[in-house]
């Protein structure tokens, strides 16, 4: 453990000396490492990258190469084989590997982008020209897509975000009739992939696929970017970076957005939303306002006023006693249907003998719809777990 210890460390030390562009010092550190452990990849990548910054290109060279040799998958082979060639002076062989890396996995193309060892590399006209996109079509102001190495790429702000997925259906206007009873396009994609013949699969051209995606996208951003009509997979994510761009608008439809889709959707809805993570977005108060009935919203914030502890959803709390690491460290849970509180964990303060803490807890009991109410102590233990909440009084 100690030399596992030892090198988390040592590489934290590298990237602080990085961060504040301290190369030089970075270099020799990396340096006297690499004789007593030359065989260290991590360190081979470190120190080419600063020797890279110091243009030290024929040094980096021999330790780019070292990494190379040691690169398990074959689009880092290409990635960078792409950067040893340039500084090697051989631009048409570092543009034909960075077209195999980019064509074997798109994602490189970003990473890319945001590696400033390849900054020179980037600034050529050989690579411009690499990634100049064979279609393009601008959705708004902010949201474009383009057709890269057969790829369909979304850019928000004219920065790389992500690449779309493979069209998973076309419906013709004859079909319509039969999804009519489904709520969002999510839905319908299970359904038919549930009843999809592979044999019956129809080819299409990545421009026939990318003028589908570009439809879908538009159609999207003319109904007001409801989320109901574009594969969560695309519209949150596109959503989630555009409320990060500082425009108050999409900051507030994206909420509203969550918000409708975890009133309206099921548990594999929330599921989604919480292993992406999506909760973060949201409040407290964003979660009792939006999902609760007015006087069900009061009692919680009463309720949490009384504890360190924020509330957050979960789908429910026996996973969130068997699963730990489930739990936030500073959140407690509550799971919620059709507007109402449905399970509930509470914590025990070290107040809880005062007059106000008891008639607050007790309104726990107008909770009609309540069916599970979980204990904790003050320091997170769990107690208890009530079913029946004519006892409660005996309880707190």
């Amino acid at each position: 453990m100690s030399i596992v210890r030892d090198l988390n460390n040592f590489v934290r030390t590298v990237k602080k000396l990085i961060a504040v562009r301290d190369y030089s010092k970075a270099s020799v550190l990396l340096k006297d490492k690499l004789v007593e452990e030359p065989e260290v990849s991590v360190y081979q990548l470190f120190f080419f990258e600063v020797l890279i910054k110091l243009n030290k290109y024929k040094e980096a060279r021999f330790w780019l190469k070292k990494f190379i040799a040691k690169c398990k998958s074959q689009a880092d082979v290409y990635y960078y084989k792409g950067l040893y060639y340039f500084l090697a002076g051989k631009i048409s062989q570092s543009m034909e590997s960075l077209e195999n890396c980019f064509n074997e996995e798109i994602y490189y193309l970003k990473k890319l982008f945001t590696d400033d060892t390849f900054d020179a590399l980037k600034e050529t006209k050989e690579f411009k020209e690499l990634i100049a996109p064979t279609k393009e079509f601008q959705v708004n102001e902010f949201i474009s897509l383009k057709l890269v190495f057969s790829k369909i790429l979304i850019y928000i702000c004219d920065e790389l975000f992500l690449t779309c997925q493979k069209v998973a259906l076309s419906l013709a206007p004859s079909k319509f009739k039969e999804y009519s009873d489904f709520d969002d396009i999510d839905e319908i994609i299970d359904f038919y992939q549930s009843k999809y013949d592979p044999k019956g699969e129809v080819m299409i051209t990545p421009e026939e696929e990318f003028w589908a995606h570009s439809s879908n996208m538009q159609a999207w951003v003319d109904n007001n970017y409801n989320t109901c009509i574009l594969s969560k997979n695309l519209s949150f994510p596109i959503l989630a970076e555009l409320s990060k761009r500082k425009i108050p608008y999409y900051k507030i439809l994206f909420k509203e957005e969550l918000i409708t889709r975890i009133r309206d959707g099921g548990i594999k809805t929330l599921l989604y939303f919480i292993n992406e993570n999506y909760l973060r977005y949201l409040s407290e108060e964003d979660l009792f306002s939006g999902l609760l009935s007015v006087e069900e919203a009061d009692i919680l914030r009463r309720i949490s006023n009384l504890n360190p502890y924020q509330y957050t959803l979960t789908t429910n709390l026996k996973d969130s006693r068997r699963f730990p690491s489930l739990r936030d460290d500073d959140k407690i849970h509550f799971c919620v249907e059709n507007n109402h509180v449905t399970e509930l964990e509470i914590v025990t303060e070290q107040f809880s003998f005062s007059h106000q803490y008891h008639n607050v807890m007790l309104k726990i009991r107008n909770l009609n719809y309540l069916r599970e109410l979980a204990i904790y102590d003050s320091i997170g233990d769990f107690i208890e777990v009530l079913y029946n909440f004519d006892s409660l009084e005996d309880v707190l």
